[in-house]
């Protein structure tokens, strides 16, 4: 993950000079009632739980026929990336199913949270 520097550049995330910089910038509050360190986790976690909304359709149902429907690039010939009997239940059940995931519930982890989910740190 990368951070946008005011002069364009692109920078890797640092998340220790993300929680220096709260920890500097929080003089004058009472640290019994804030950590700078669980604000920037939180944070953290915000904008890359943000970050795959972004990059995610809106529906499990949709995202599920989109991985069904999957070509293989080479070969150019259909090659689900789910069985065709999930598939026609999942589709079956679509309105339900769609219904029951709520997707804000994603901002809920801190960034390891998060990170364990969706795959290694990096």
């Amino acid at each position: 993950m990368y951070v946008v520097k005011r002069d364009g550049r692109q920078e890797a995330v640092h998340f220790d000079k993300i929680t220096a910089r709260l920890k500097k910038l929080s003089y004058g509050l009472s640290m019994e009632h804030c950590d700078p360190v669980l604000v920037s986790q939180k944070l953290a976690a915000r904008i890359v739980v943000s970050n795959l909304h972004k990059n995610t359709k809106k529906s499990f149902s949709e995202t599920i026929k989109i991985m069904y429907n999957h070509f293989n690039e080479r070969s150019g010939l259909k090659a689900p990336l789910i069985a065709d009997d999930v598939y026609e239940i999942i589709m079956k059940n679509a309105a339900c199913l769609d219904s029951e995931i709520i997707y804000d519930r994603d901002f809920d982890y801190d960034y390891f949270g998060f990170k364990t989910l969706n795959g290694p740190i990096s």
